[in-house]
Order: structure tokens, then sequence, then C-alpha cells
């Protein structure tokens, strides 16, 4: 049964004479039968009432911003294929002002659908920017992009409130791009000091440009220059002295804002081999507050509120190469300072322990051992559950088939690992491997409870690390 169109439920909503007598007996027949089409009419219904609920208040700042991206893109001729209503049915949702009566009658008189939206586009900018006055301009930053090496930052109404030239960040790139690997953030826009106002972050993309990889900036509300700030100066991991290597690469920033103290400004950077190091900033100078020194690379940072525990936390996921396991680690965000477990000749001087809430790592299988070109595995996602539990993705990248296969590890909220599981890709593969009688153990059971027990827990009281299997229920 073919569906009706959206002009289709759109005359007959409110212009029913405009079909014919069998027309609507024919629409009325489907409506009965088809749950489909009822579920969009029930929308559109909805959706008009919005408008005839505040015929006499003037556009909101919702619709002004829709109208002036639509000024600001004079050179998008023609939009998307969709009806007017699913262009503008999410942002009207996110903000109930409703439109005037002419906008409300107009869309009533003349349904519009995929064939004439850039008529209903024109009078709606129209209709706000010619009949309503404007208005103060509001400096809060909200959104940020690059375009032709300048960045151009806007507020909520979608008004450029200023811009500037960025040699060093990727054209292309804007703040609503999450640091995902291997790409990594370039733009956050955030409030760094609690002030209400947001400020403007940005990072470059490699040491060459006027935006250099291994600094953050950060730029006032009105597009001054509050402070740049370089990633700590290296420390000396034992006799490694490539542990010291210039080349750092800021790979996220983001604001850790607690509901009882000042929002905290955390930036992870890592260097070409290692170490990596996490950093908090002073929001007002950018001074640097505290850092936390890691021999390997953090690839995934994300905040744990105290909604499923009794304090907040910071989560990373990262490699030890001293070890060359993947590691998790789990901080206080007000006592991050010092270095993570390092066997001795890993040892620096400058910086003495620090005191982790956990620290676990989780050793390569053994079909990275028979296949991987490198030693060690790596955490590269985390994800929170509903239940203030953790997934986490530990990759390993094999010579063959040169792609990296994934195992996931489930913890509780108390960090205890509950389970281990290869996806489907390394489920396969290891199975070629038994079968060609290149790995000895079948992937049972059995195999993926002693993977799961072979995590290693830090125990700060005896400065070792503990197998899972020895931990008491």
């Amino acid at each position: 049964m073919d569906h009706l169109t959206d002009r289709q439920l759109e005359l007959w909503l409110g212009s029913i004479d405009k079909i014919t007598p069998d027309e609507a007996a024919t629409i009325s027949e489907h409506l009965k039968l088809c749950r489909f089409c009822k579920k969009k009419l029930n929308t559109l219904k909805a959706y008009y009432y919005d408008l005839e609920k505040g015929l006499s208040q003037s556009p909101g700042k919702k619709e002004r911003a829709i109208a002036s991206k639509i000024f600001q893109r004079r050179n998008i001729k023609v939009l998307p294929s969709v009806s007017l209503i699913q262009t503008y049915q999410a942002p009207l949702e996110d903000h109930r002002s409703s439109l005037p009566v002419r906008v409300k009658n107009y869309l009533h008189q003349y349904p519009v659908s995929s064939a004439s939206i850039t008529l209903g586009t024109f009078f709606l900018a129209a209709l706000l920017f010619v009949i309503q006055p404007w208005q103060t301009l509001n400096m809060n930053p909200i959104y940020a992009e690059v375009e032709k090496n300048v960045l151009h930052v806007y507020n909520q109404e979608g008004e450029r409130i200023w811009h500037m030239v960025v040699e060093g960040i990727l054209n292309n790139t804007n703040s609503e791009m999450e640091a995902d690997w291997p790409s990594k953030r370039f733009i956050r826009i955030t409030d760094i000091d609690g002030d209400g106002i947001n400020e403007v972050l940005l990072t470059g993309d490699d040491y060459n440009g006027d935006f250099s990889a291994d600094i953050l900036y950060c730029y006032n509300n009105d597009g001054s220059l509050r402070w740049k700030q370089t990633t700590p100066p290296p420390i000396s991991f034992g006799d490694r002295t490539h542990s010291r290597v210039i080349n750092w690469d800021i790979l996220d920033f983001f604001v850790y804002d607690p509901s009882d103290d000042t929002p905290k400004l955390f930036v992870t950077s890592n260097s070409s081999w290692f170490p990596s190091v996490l950093f908090e900033l002073d929001a007002s100078k950018g001074e640097i507050l505290q850092s936390y020194w890691h021999p390997g690379w953090i690839w995934d940072v994300k905040i744990y509120e105290n909604s499923f525990s009794e304090n907040d936390h910071l989560i990373l996921g990262a490699t030890n190469n001293a070890y060359q396991k993947a590691a998790l680690i789990i901080l206080n965000p007000d006592k991050i300072s010092g270095h993570s477990p390092l066997k001795e000749s890993y040892q620096p001087t400058e910086v003495t322990r620090a005191s982790e809430t956990k620290y676990i790592m989780f050793k390569p299988s053994e079909l990275n051992e028979l296949l991987g070109f490198q030693l060690y595995n790596e955490i590269s996602r985390i994800r929170i559950t509903d239940d203030g539990g953790l997934v986490i993705r530990a990759i390993e990248h094999l010579q063959e088939p040169n792609d990296p296969v994934s195992i996931l590890y489930t913890l509780n909220k108390n960090f205890k690992v509950l389970e281990a599981k290869g996806v489907a890709k390394y489920q396969r593969l290891y199975s070629d491997m038994y079968n060609e009688g290149k790995l000895e153990q079948p992937l049972t059971n059995e195999y993926w409870e002693a993977l799961k027990d072979s995590v290693l827990y830090w125990d700060e009281t005896t400065s070792s690390f503990i197998s899972h299997g020895q931990i008491e229920e």
C-alpha cells in the first residue's frame, strides 16, 4: 500500500476544499487503515496547534536564527526536497514561540511541499527580517566554523559576531565536531569560568601555521585573545631520551563543571612516541595548575559524574608503553598531579607518583601475539552506560588483514570487569587461525573468562598489580 504524500496530508488537514470529493474519500479510507500516515497526520496537527497557540507573539530567537542562516547562505539556491514542516519542525519544537497569524494563514492556504519549499523559506525570512525590528546583537558565542582559512563565530540567533584568519586550523572544521581519532578537536566553545558567557578555545593542526598543534588559544566572547598556553615541558622517563621530544599534539580540551565548585579546564596532549599528559589550566590566565603524566598515548577521556558514585571522576583510555598493555585510568579531578604506575627503568625524577582512584590494564590477546604488528593494545573508546557501568573498546592492530580488531570489556560502576568479548571480526579471524592450527585454545566461554581474569588492577598498598581473578568478591 502506497503512503499518502505530505501534500495530500497538508491539504486534508488545512485546505480540504481544494481537493475533489473522491480524493477526500480515498484519503479518509487510507487513514483508517494506515498507522504510518495517521501518525504523520497527528504530527502535522500538533505542528499547526503550536502555530495557533500564540498568534499575537512576534518571532522568537529560534525563528530568527533560521532566517539568519538562510540569509548567510544565499549561494544555496535549492534546499533539500522535504516539506517545510519537516524542515522547521525540530527548531520550532525547541522554541515554542509561534509565528504571526500571517504565517499560519499562509501555510493553511498554501500547503508547502517539496515542489515549493524555496517560496516558503523566502516568505519566512522576509517576514522575520523585514516586518520585525532588528534586535541588539547577542555577543555570547555558541557556534564556530572555519571556511577558507577564516574562523566565523556565531551567536545562538545565527548572527556572526566576529571572525579572523586562522592559518593552521583545517578548513571545514567546526565547534560541533567531536574529537574522534584519528581526528582531533580544533574548536570548542564553552564557559570555562562559570560566568555564563562562553569562550572560544582553539588549537592548530601542525607547527607551521599561525595556530600550532601544541598550543591552546583562548579567546573572549568579543574575539580578543585572553591567553595561550603550550603543553607542559616534557619529563624524562628513565633513560629513554625520546620521551623528551618536542612534537606535542593537543588532542582534546574540555570543561569539568562540578555542581558545588567552579569549572575546571582540562587538556590532553600526546607526543610523537610517549609520554602523554593530562593537565588543568587556570581559566583566567591559562596557567598550568596540575599535570598527570603517562608513558603512552591517551586516546579517549570521559567525565564520570557522581550520579553513579560518591565522587566525580575523569576516565582515560590509554596505552602504557612501559607494560605494553592498554590502560584504563580513573582520576579524581581535584587531584591528578604525578605519574602513572611504571616499571623501575621508566621512573621519572621530575614528578612523583599520582594517586589514581583506579588503574587497570588489559593484556593483548593471543591473536595479537600471533598477528599483531604492535606489541601493545590500546583503549580507543569509553562509553558510560545508563546504569553507571562502562563499556570499553580495546583495539589490537594486526599485520593481516592489516585491519584492527576489537575486544569489548564491560565494567560495573565500581570499575570491576564483568565480561570480555571479541567483536564478530575478531571471533571470525581467531576461529580461522585456530582451524589452521596456529592457535591452540578454542574460542569458548573459558577463553573469554580467562581473558577477563587476566585484567590487572594497581594495588596501592603493595605498589604492584594484582589480577582480576585474585580480587575478592
